[in-house]
């Protein structure tokens, strides 16, 4: 008797815990991703009418880790994807872009001369309050 509730009791720890493990990946899957506040470069991407909207910041942090760097320009798989913009300026991206793509942002001086190079993914652009 004691060994059928042992073997009992095991059987429903077990499917508690594999029950919370799930809800727990799925939490994570389904949470949403949020610019990081202190982040030093973040590309945010947004549906448009035409294709995507795609702006790409630089928090206090991040403009005094990327030096002189006043434009950018966006990169999917080593193409250009938008034109040279000024950093905090948001431009088409075309071909259309979504949340999670990994890109290459290129950081660029006054006079185009690239000076960084960054790879991240781009985030959902927060709606403003």
């Amino acid at each position: 008797m004691k060994k059928n509730i042992n073997k009992k009791v095991l059987s429903i720890v077990a499917v508690i815990v594999i029950i919370v493990a799930i809800s727990g990946m799925l939490y994570i899957k389904n949470k949403p991703n949020k610019p990081q506040a202190n982040a030093p470069i973040t590309a945010t991407v947004r549906k448009a009418a035409f294709s995507s909207v795609v702006n790409v910041t630089l928090s206090d942090t991040g403009k005094k880790q990327y030096k002189g760097a006043v434009k950018y320009q966006v990169y999917y798989e080593g193409k250009p994807i938008t034109q040279m913009e000024t950093v905090g300026k948001a431009t088409t991206a075309y071909p259309s872009r979504k949340e999670n793509d990994k890109v290459t942002i290129k950081l660029l001086k006054a006079d185009n001369k690239e000076t960084y190079s960054v790879d991240l993914n781009l985030q959902k652009e927060e709606k403003a309050k």
